[in-house]
């Protein structure tokens, strides 16, 4: 997946992502760069702490997809939609 099951996002987590988005040929070969430093931007938002509820851990998600799915540098939304 594109995060884990505790909620975290690795570099392998942002890897896939990246790769499932070139594949399906969202994200172009000259664009990856770029997008791999966007994804650290967008995944250095989610931080979870103990406290957190299930609801507070889903919205850091979701505001992490919006981040990423939400650029219209790299493609348009419904691509991002369909390829994720």
């Amino acid at each position: 997946g594109f995060i884990s099951e505790d909620f975290n996002i690795n570099n392998d987590h942002m890897n896939q992502l990246k790769d499932v988005l070139h594949f399906y040929k969202v994200l172009s070969v000259e664009n990856i760069p770029q997008f791999q430093e966007y994804l650290k931007f967008c995944a250095k938002n989610v931080t979870f702490s103990d406290q957190m509820s299930l609801v507070e851990k889903c919205k850091k998600i979701f505001n992490y997809e919006t981040c990423v799915g939400y650029n219209k540098k790299f493609f348009t939304q419904d691509d991002f939609t369909t390829a994720s």
